[in-house]
């Protein structure tokens, strides 16, 4: 039976975060993984491609003189990176849910922070507001759950920061 690209999407993200337990356990610090929110089947677009750059200089660049490790991941999920990083998981987090929220191209980046057992820090844990949908600003997972906005509008919306971005 031929696997279709949903199928594929999973089982990258499933090594990915095989990965990431993998790097938790050898290094005993906690790992960053860094990728955009790109709904669809496509997450290797032009748009997907460049925005995914922008989120790679500027993880490298926060995390610079705490990386331990890093390497970048490629598949039908998109690209992602991976990287543990010597800071405890709450200072982590704080500086990528800054990244994630003080900018207009930050609101695609999704940049989890993992520590032991595959456990991820959220926002709640530290005291932080959810992300906000990045069509009307309410709670993304409640607009993500309903499905409040459609595919084409999401995409449309995301490739129109992407391509706005440095302007």
């Amino acid at each position: 039976m031929e696997r279709n690209i949903s199928q594929l999407i999973l089982e990258d993200r499933e090594k990915r975060y095989n990965d990431v337990m993998e790097l938790s356990r050898k290094f005993d610090l906690p790992v960053v993984c860094g990728k955009l929110n790109y709904p669809g089947k496509n997450k290797n677009t032009i748009e997907a491609n460049r925005a995914f750059e922008i989120l790679l200089e500027i993880v490298k660049e926060k995390f610079r003189m705490k990386s331990v490790f890093s390497k970048e991941l490629e598949g039908f999920d998109g690209r992602s990176i991976l990287m543990v990083v010597d800071m405890s998981p709450g200072d982590i987090k704080k500086i990528t849910v800054e990244l994630e929220d003080n900018s207009e191209i930050g609101r695609i980046f999704d940049i989890d922070v993992y520590i032991k057992e595959g456990k991820s820090i959220d926002r709640g844990m530290i005291n932080l507001a959810p992300r906000k949908c990045i069509i009307c600003g309410e709670n993304a997972r409640i607009c993500v759950r309903s499905g409040k906005h459609g595919l084409e509008e999401t995409l449309n919306r995301i490739n129109e920061i992407i391509n706005n971005y440095g302007d």
